[in-house]
């Protein structure tokens, strides 16, 4: 019995034993069934059945004992097989193996029946090791396209890492000078407070005695005491608008002494007195939250600016300032029920918006938080600001 009559004779058996083995190849996390590994050898031995009926001269049998046959049925079989193997994740040593187990399955079982064929046994190995030259040619331009394609991918990387690495840094530069910025402002904030305290209150109160004097006077006329009683109420006005004006420039002293809850709490109270808004504060007690200093500071600034920025902007009656504890957050929420605003035409910097929330949002940046705002065309705002609390934890609080 030739060697091709018995590969057809015994395919299933042929392949039987081939996709025992074969199926050890599999790569992990690969799922292949049983019905494809017998498939894909049923096709191969197939193609070896149909390249050993042709006739080739001695040249062509010269040129395939070479790995150099011509473009015929095992050549495209082979690189059919290759395709499917790569694109199932196998290496080049498993497609080899894959190859070395269909030739040793046909051998061992054409050579237990006893019967030999040299002539076939030396064609079927042409069959096999084209197949196999054609397989590795397909492994290696599909492995040279994909390492081509990793480079390529690899140069683009590089240069979006380094893209990303200058963005960072420039927005590290942008954070450590408006922290710089935060900080002369807040010095300059505690300057002039203690000149309006020091030089003008000082002032004030040398013209308070002054009218009292000219108040009490027996010689002066019922008008001119009417006149004085009038400056008298404005003085106090001024002095009132005064404290009011220095206590906002310093909020340190009172951070450090009562925490952030009860300086929010004084602030929005005196806020609302001073311009006559309905106001309310809900917090938690002050051992709930207690921030580093420079924590507290841009969160007080930032609802100080909020409540700036409604007086200026909102043509609010009422205004409520929430701070809450919660999923590891210290969670800022200011709302009005003014005006409102399309937020998309704020996203810079304006004349009549714009700066005021830039300087909230790089307050709630520089805390290692967030700033949201939600609002609308006559439909209020309210401002939402969530402060990480695991950041803070190593710092010195307040």
């Amino acid at each position: 019995m030739s060697l091709p009559e018995f590969i057809r004779g015994h395919h299933e058996e042929i392949i039987h034993e081939f996709a025992g083995f074969a199926k050890t190849l599999v790569p992990p996390g690969v799922e292949m069934t049983d019905a494809e590994l017998r498939d894909h050898a049923k096709e191969m031995l197939t193609a070896v059945v149909e390249d050993m009926h042709l006739r080739q001269t001695p040249d062509e049998q010269n040129r395939k004992s070479q790995g150099r046959g011509s473009a015929r049925t095992m050549e495209a079989s082979g690189r059919l097989h290759a395709a499917d193997r790569i694109l199932h994740g196998y290496t080049f040593e498993a497609v080899l193996a894959e190859f070395r187990a269909l030739r040793a399955s046909v051998l061992r079982l054409y050579a237990d029946s006893g019967v030999t064929d040299l002539r076939g046994v030396h064609r079927f190995n042409e069959a096999i090791d084209e197949a196999l030259t054609e397989s590795m040619h397909q492994f290696a331009s599909e492995t040279a396209l994909l390492r081509a394609e990793l480079d390529a991918n690899a140069e683009e990387n590089t240069s979006l890492v380094a893209e990303i690495r200058d963005r960072r840094a420039a927005e590290e530069k942008i954070k450590a000078l408006f922290r710089q910025l935060v900080s002369t402002q807040d010095q300059e904030r505690r300057r002039i407070s203690r000149d309006i305290h020091d030089q003008i209150g000082q002032q004030m109160t040398a013209l308070r005695m002054m009218l009292e004097g000219l108040h009490t006077s027996p010689d002066g006329d019922s008008s001119l005491r009417d006149q004085v009683g009038r400056a008298r109420q404005l003085v106090e006005d001024i002095d009132r608008s005064l404290h009011f004006l220095t206590w906002e420039l310093r909020p340190a002293g009172s951070l450090e002494h009562h925490g952030l809850t009860m300086a929010l709490e004084n602030l929005v109270s005196a806020w609302s007195e001073r311009f006559g808004i309905a106001a309310d504060f809900e917090g938690p007690k002050a051992e709930a939250l207690r921030l580093p200093l420079d924590v507290a500071t841009n969160l007080y600034g930032l609802v100080q600016e909020a409540l700036h920025n409604i007086v200026k902007h909102a043509g609010a009656h009422r205004v409520g300032v929430l701070v809450q504890v919660r999923d590891q957050q210290a969670v800022v929420i200011v709302e009005d029920d003014g005006r409102g605003f399309d937020a998309a035409q704020v996203s810079a910097p304006s004349e009549n918006h714009g700066l005021g929330l830039v300087s909230m949002r790089e307050r709630a940046n520089l805390c290692g938080g967030t700033l949201d705002i939600d609002t609308a065309p006559g439909g209020g705002t309210t401002i939402f600001v969530r402060i990480p609390l695991a950041a803070q934890a190593a710092t010195p609080n307040v």
